[in-house]
């Protein structure tokens, strides 16, 4: 005769138990709980446009004045600040795209008279500020050159500094104007934490120059 407990056949009471003791115990993967961090990283460097070196934003710029032609001069300004708080180095594009037209030709280099920049370079501590800027630019607070943060580089020329790129999609010609301490190599800058750099740029084109030209500016990475 087969024991009983609570009525229960004995062997039915311990496979029961068996069952509920495997469905609640397993080996797990960890030994602690989890925490987590979310971390949001914006470009380090912002570029902003500016129509007078007053008011710059990030939309884009346009010349809208109908009474302008070639043969004169557009000037608008470009501000570049570094975010971080490390030095960042980068190559400046300034790139000039046109579409191509069949009434008014293509663009290229030749479609500019020249093409004259002016930056005004701004330091957090005068310890940031390289060599090569005291001894090629003028400081704004005079010639005390003990507690120089501001400085004037410029007028440069860089119609020389001009360079046909490949066209896109076939339809676009495309020039690019190298600007910086190493304009005549990589063109590579090195932005110090919190440097704030604004250039003013007048372009001017040949008397027969025509079409429809959209001025870019952007910092991309270095080539390591």
């Amino acid at each position: 005769m087969k024991k009983k407990i609570l009525g229960i056949p004995l062997t039915f009471l311990v496979i029961g138990l068996l069952m509920i003791v495997g469905a609640t115990a397993a080996l797990v993967g960890y030994l602690s709980n989890t925490v987590q961090l979310n971390v949001a990283i914006d470009s380090p460097i912002d570029v902003k446009i500016s129509s007078d070196g007053l008011d710059y934003n990030h939309e884009p710029y346009e010349i809208t004045d109908d009474t302008y032609a070639s043969g004169g001069a557009i000037i608008f300004y470009v501000k570049v600040e570094n975010l971080a708080n490390v030095p960042v180095t980068g190559i400046v594009e300034n790139i000039v795209e046109s579409l191509l037209s069949v009434s008014d030709g293509s663009m290229s280099c030749g479609d500019f008279e020249s093409v004259i920049a002016t930056t005004t370079s701004t330091y957090e501590d005068a310890s940031d500020v390289p060599t090569r800027v005291v001894s090629h630019c003028v400081p704004l607070n005079g010639n005390d050159t003990t507690d120089p943060t501001k400085f004037t580089c410029g007028d440069w020329e860089l119609i020389e500094y001009c360079t046909q790129l490949d066209r896109i999609y076939a339809i676009y010609d495309r020039v690019q104007f190298n600007y910086g301490p190493n304009a005549d190599t990589d063109n590579s800058v090195t932005f110090a934490p919190g440097q704030i750099d604004e250039t003013k740029i007048e372009v001017t084109f040949k008397p027969n120059a025509k079409g429809t030209y959209e001025f870019t500016s952007r910092v991309v990475p270095a080539v390591t």
